[in-house]
C-alpha cells in the first residue's frame, strides 16, 4: 500500500468519525426530541455508524425542529 492509499483510508476514517460525533451531539442538544426519541436516534447511530447519522441529518433533525 502505498502513501496516497493510507492518507485516503485517514481522510475517509477521520470524516466517518466526525460524521458520527457530530450526530451524537447533535441529536442529545436537539430541542423538542423526546427521550424515547433520542435513545432510538442513538442506538440507530451506534448500530449504522454511516448511514445512521446521514439519516439524522437528513431527516431527524428537521423533523425534531420542526414537528408536524
Amino acid at each position: 500500500m502505498d502513501f496516497i492509499h493510507v492518507i485516503i483510508i485517514l481522510v475517509v476514517g477521520f470524516a466517518q468519525l466526525f460524521l458520527f460525533i457530530s450526530a451524537l451531539l447533535s441529536i442529545l442538544k436537539t430541542p423538542n426530541v423526546s427521550t424515547t426519541a433520542r435513545v432510538v436516534w442513538v442506538v440507530i447511530t451506534f448500530v449504522f455508524p454511516i448511514l445512521g447519522p446521514l439519516v439524522w441529518f437528513v431527516t431527524g433533525r428537521s423533523s425534531a425542529i420542526h414537528p408536524a
